[in-house]
């Protein structure tokens, strides 16, 4: 990854709340929606992280079996895949919006 995009990313990242990313790591973990994924209608694009400790690919698989007509993509990063693969979430990002995605 470029120097400057490493910069950028620790920068934001020491600019955050400790308490607030705690409190926010604790909600998301103690949020169990799986029963209310079926309810949702509208196109949904799924991007999961082939190396993401966080939210692994199998998390991902599970919303996209569990959401109706829900599109699934894997890429080759981590927890950002917006910036470690940039060009690959723009691209499937573009063509889910695009119509190419559901």
């Amino acid at each position: 990854m470029a120097p400057r995009k490493v910069e950028a990313m620790r920068r934001m990242i020491e600019a955050i709340s400790p308490d607030g990313y705690v409190n926010c790591c604790m909600a998301l973990r103690d949020a169990d929606l799986r029963e209310e994924l079926s309810r949702i209608r509208a196109d949904v694009l799924i991007i999961s992280g082939t190396q993401d400790p966080v939210s692994p690919p199998a998390d991902g698989q599970l919303l996209a079996s569990r959401i109706p007509g829900a599109r699934y993509c894997e890429l080759n990063a981590s927890h950002l895949s917006n910036v470690e693969a940039a060009e690959e979430f723009t691209r499937e990002t573009l063509r889910f919006l695009t119509g190419g995605g559901v």
